[in-house]
């Protein structure tokens, strides 16, 4: 369980705000948190608050073994973007004990979960490469202690990792050279995700695609381009800039839901907020948290351990059949 998420600020989609609030086991942890949260969590004296920032915001305590979240309202630090120079880190652990490491022909590497059974269906993670680093990197630096000591030590909490082969460069960024990477992940989404995930007997309607930074950015234009592929995104440090209207359309009236974080620090903060925007107005399930002592390229190492299992259970939680939201 994250048990301390007090360097984040949250917000989330009406939509999922509500289908959280009629489970009824939440009830008495409700109450629980709004007395304490309320207590403890203080802006800082030079926090400015905007009409937008006094949306409904939330903090959210998840359970890993039930999926169970916990929401308060409360106010967002607006810090001013920092400049800082990105420094994407050094992998913690390159031992992956425990695990089931593999690598497949086209230099996908898979990760089984610890007492990986052939014979049952698992969700899984397609964890997007990013600037000058692979997805393994990402891997090892921002997900493998939490995933191994937590992620997956029962089935109902166990999912496989799938990592496209490749890296990108700052030459990606944008023109032709994003386009091109684009083009490249989404014809390996399209065509070579699908054998590798039978393979490992992946459920085809639990596949999350997720990163950081610029695999962030890759997440949220593919999860856009290719509706019906993943049942949500955990998208991390990105501006998210594409939008299709269309495409979101489809995806409000399905399960679909985003995983969206940034650093209190990142100058692509507002970017992101835009983006929040878009699935508001699309009517898109999302669940935002700002991990307020991070900048960009120090997002993995300042975020709560957990975060990116708690991101797999709020994406594969199911809404409750037959709500009707508004927002």
């Amino acid at each position: 369980m994250v048990s301390n998420l007090d360097n984040t600020v949250s917000r989330t989609s009406e939509k999922a705000a509500a289908i959280t609030a009629c489970q009824p086991w939440l009830t008495g942890l409700m109450a629980a948190v709004v007395a304490g949260l309320m207590s403890t969590i203080a802006l800082p004296a030079n926090a400015a608050l905007s009409q937008k920032t006094l949306l409904q915001k939330e903090t959210f305590e998840f359970s890993l073994q039930a999926r169970n979240k916990t929401a308060v309202e409360i106010g967002e630090d607006v810090i001013a973007g920092s400049s800082e120079p990105i420094d994407f880190g050094t992998p913690l652990n390159t031992n992956h004990a425990g695990l089931t490491e593999l690598t497949e022909p086209d230099g996908t590497v898979v990760i089984l979960p610890p007492g990986y059974d052939a014979s049952l269906s698992y969700p899984a993670l397609v964890l997007m490469p990013y600037t000058d680093r692979t997805a393994l990197h990402m891997f090892n630096w921002g997900i493998y202690d939490a995933y191994h000591r937590n992620g997956g030590n029962s089935p109902e909490t166990a999912f496989v990792i799938i990592m496209p082969p490749g890296q990108g460069s700052s030459a990606n960024w944008s023109g032709y050279g994003w386009e091109s990477f684009v083009n490249e992940y989404e014809t390996y989404v399209q065509q070579d995700l699908d054998p590798i995930a039978a393979k490992y007997n992946v459920d085809p309607n639990q596949m999350v695609i997720g990163g950081f930074s610029l695999g962030g950015d890759l997440s949220w234009t593919l999860s856009l381009r290719n509706p019906g592929l993943f049942a949500g995104a955990i998208v991390m440090g990105s501006m998210s800039t594409y939008r299709d209207a269309q495409s979101a359309s489809l995806l409000a009236n399905s399960s679909f839901r985003y995983f969206m974080v940034m650093g209190g620090y990142d100058g692509n903060r507002g970017a992101m907020y835009n983006a929040l925007d878009t699935l508001d107005e699309h009517n898109i399930d999302y669940h935002y948290e700002e991990v307020a002592t991070a900048g960009h390229g120090d997002l993995p190492e300042q975020m709560p351990s957990n975060l990116f299992l708690s991101a797999m259970d709020y994406v594969l939680s199911e809404p409750v059949a037959g709500l009707s939201a508004t927002r």
